[in-house]
């Protein structure tokens, strides 16, 4: 509070500190500088926070949503827990980018369908290809095979302590 009245006072001429105009003028300019960089700094940290919170309205309008139809399709409550984790899981991955500017129900990797095919093939090969070398079963598989493989990929996710497959089971994906 102290240097907002000496402020005040050296900007009105009163006897704090500076006497001659230059050093007034001086004092006058680093004070509005620093009240713009004070502003824009503050506005920045407000819009991250509303921002967030946009994010976490979302996210809890599609959860209701979720549980509404849940409870009005009479789906049994161990189910419903199952899924409520799922999608906490998936905010907690994810975060605000699955629900941001997406709508509801839109995969986080929906921006990859958007992208020209050939960029899409090459980031697909780049992010699949390691994963395939590395499996027994594509090792001596030319390499032609696994960018069409690579292609064929889909992500899925699975929550920790989820079972993916059971012994003796038949599978439907790969």
């Amino acid at each position: 509070i102290f240097w907002f009245y000496a402020s005040f006072a050296m900007m009105l001429g009163d006897a704090f500190g500076a006497k001659v105009t230059y050093s007034r003028v001086n004092a006058v300019v680093l004070m509005l500088v620093g009240n713009v960089l004070f502003a824009i700094v503050f506005g920045v940290v407000v819009l991250g926070m509303q921002r967030m919170t946009a994010s976490r309205t979302v996210f809890a309008e599609r959860m209701a949503n979720i549980n509404e139809t849940m409870r009005w399709k009479g789906v049994p409550e161990r189910f419903q827990r199952r899924v409520r984790r799922f999608y906490e899981f998936l905010w907690l991955v994810d975060g605000a980018a699955a629900n941001e500017d997406k709508g509801q129900g839109a995969s986080p990797m929906q921006w990859l369908d958007e992208l020209p095919t050939g960029l899409r093939v090459e980031i697909n090969t780049s992010r699949y290809s390691p994963v395939l070398r590395n499996c027994i079963l594509f090792q001596d598989v030319d390499w032609e095979a696994i960018v069409m493989i690579a292609q064929q990929l889909t992500p899925m996710l699975y929550m920790p302590g989820e079972v993916i497959v059971k012994e003796g089971l038949v599978g439907y994906s790969m």
